[in-house]
C-alpha cells in the first residue's frame, strides 16, 4: 500500500490510469480525496515486484510516494 499525494498542477493528469497502462500492473484504489488544489489517495498496487517498482517510480515522477504497512 501506498499514499499517493499529487500537487495542483498533476491533479487533472491521468497518472493512474497511465501508471497501469504502462506496467501492467494492478492498483486498487482504497481511498480518494480529489480537489483542484491537490489530491490525495491511498493505493495498493498489485504484480511482480519489478513492476510495481517500477508502477511507484513513474507515479513519484507526478507526486509524493510514502509506503503504508498493511
Amino acid at each position: 500500500r501506498i499514499y499517493l499525494w499529487v500537487p495542483a498542477e498533476n491533479v487533472h493528469k491521468p497518472i493512474i490510469s497511465n501508471a497501469i497502462l504502462n506496467t501492467k500492473i494492478n492498483i486498487n484504489i482504497l481511498k480518494a480525496k480529489i480537489e483542484p488544489q491537490e489530491a490525495f489517495l491511498i493505493l495498493e498496487l498489485y504484480g511482480d515486484e519489478e513492476k510495481v517498482n517500477e508502477a511507484i517510480e513513474y507515479l513519484s515522477k507526478y507526486g509524493e510516494i510514502e509506503e503504508i504497512s498493511r
